[in-house]
């Protein structure tokens, strides 16, 4: 049995609809995994009268994941940036050993945050940590952080992607070849 064609036989190998097929699927991809990431991002749980010593709103870190257009390198592939570019971000994605923490008193001025209370006290002339334990108000010239075990919140949420891609992928490959079989 021979084959007909139909309509324009150059349709059939037109070069962008498949073009743009890869950008849907660059883009979903892209927003999913910014979906994902802010889904995977932990919000601390803190108590109204002890925000002032942790110096960030809850949520904070969540609220700033971005990501970008979709670009095409120079090797014909194409990308779509997701990150985060607050401070905390990679010790929170990351595990951390146990570290000292200590105040710096030049910098008392400057580490005046979002809720315009300073991190460090001066007393007696040296500086100190200042937070709250229990309700009550601790100093301490230096605090022995225990560490984190990391949240790995970007490295679960391109865990998850690299099971649902595929299906992205079929939705948009068959939208695609749907548009290109009524061009015909």
């Amino acid at each position: 049995m021979g084959y007909t064609q139909v309509g324009d036989l150059e349709a059939m190998f037109a070069v962008e609809p498949w073009e743009r097929c890869a950008e849907r699927i660059t883009r979903r991809c892209g927003d999913r995994l910014l979906e994902l990431a802010r889904a995977y991002t932990p919000i601390a749980v803190v108590d109204p009268e002890e925000q002032f010593a942790r110096g960030r709103v809850p949520g904070t870190l969540k609220g700033k994941w971005r990501s970008g257009e979709v670009r095409l390198l120079g090797t014909g592939h194409l990308e779509v940036i997701v990150e985060n570019n607050d401070p905390i971000a990679r010790y929170v994605e990351y595990p951390t050993k146990p570290h000292t923490i200590r105040p710096k008193a030049d910098r008392q001025a400057a580490s005046v945050i979002e809720t315009r209370k300073s991190r460090g006290t001066v007393q007696d002339g040296r500086a100190h940590l200042r937070f709250k334990v229990g309700g009550r108000v601790v100093y301490a010239r230096e605090v022995h952080h225990p560490g984190t075990h990391g949240a790995f919140m970007l490295t679960r949420a391109l865990a998850t992607l690299a099971t649902e891609w595929p299906s992205i992928a079929r939705e948009e490959i068959a939208r695609t070849a749907s548009e290109v079989g009524s061009m015909l």
